[in-house]
């Protein structure tokens, strides 16, 4: 698991990280939104890349912007994990995403700091592991231990 906690999103101080989970596997949108919500996370959750834009719009239109996205690399329909995180990042310049996928031989695997994001997260995953690299992304605030 690759961390880079220095890296500040848009977050306000006091209030709640917001989460924007980018997979099409329900199974595991499911788990990693469980684990965000046992950190004290508000949890959004899109299964490709025209819903997630759409979601990160409303929130951003809202004033209440993400602090964080988690995307899977392979996504249904025309736009790919990296070119729905470069516009995310057009409108939210601090926005801060983790990549989670399977296909660690990719380019964007190997060099996902290239491609915008601050951190990944290799599938399969330990639970404790997805803990620990989503805890080290999250905003300065107050968090729940999973524990």
């Amino acid at each position: 698991m690759d961390q880079n906690p220095s890296a500040q999103g848009p977050e306000k101080s006091g209030n709640p990280p917001r989460v924007l989970i980018l997979e099409d596997e329900e199974m595991l949108r499911e788990l990693i939104r469980i684990a965000l919500e046992m950190l004290g996370c508000e949890v959004a959750e899109a299964a490709d890349g025209r819903t997630a834009l759409q979601s990160h719009r409303l929130a951003s239109d809202a004033g209440t912007p993400f602090s964080l996205l988690i995307s899977d690399l392979s996504l249904p329909g025309d736009l790919s994990a990296v070119e729905t995180l470069r516009q995310m990042l057009e409108k939210t310049p601090g926005l801060r995403a983790l990549l989670c996928t399977g296909n660690t031989e990719s380019d964007v695997f190997r060099n996902f700091r290239n491609h915008g994001f601050c951190g990944r997260i290799p599938k399969p995953f330990e639970v404790a592991d997805l803990f620990q690299t989503i805890q080290s992304h999250l905003p300065e605030t107050p968090r729940r231990s999973p524990h």
